[in-house]
């Protein structure tokens, strides 16, 4: 498991969906610029529970936010 800390920019609105097991689940992309040069990389978020709910509340396209997490391979 790699936790890391990720900053940017949201790319779009989250998009709240609920599952099967009735848990809620929020979507969303962040473009955070690399540390070196102007290049900026695309990362697939996903959140779940009450704070899914939060996240689909507070947050929309253009803001800033940084987040914590587990990396996950796609």
């Amino acid at each position: 498991m790699i936790l890391t800390v990720v900053a940017g920019n949201i790319c779009r609105d989250p998009e709240l969906r609920t599952i099967k097991d009735g848990l809620s689940v929020t979507t969303l992309r962040i473009a955070a610029n690399r540390k070196f040069g102007r290049d900026a990389i695309f990362i697939n978020v996903s959140v779940f529970g009450k704070d899914a709910e939060h996240c689909c509340n507070y947050l929309s396209k253009g803001r800033s936010m940084r987040l914590s997490g587990e990396l996950v391979p796609v």
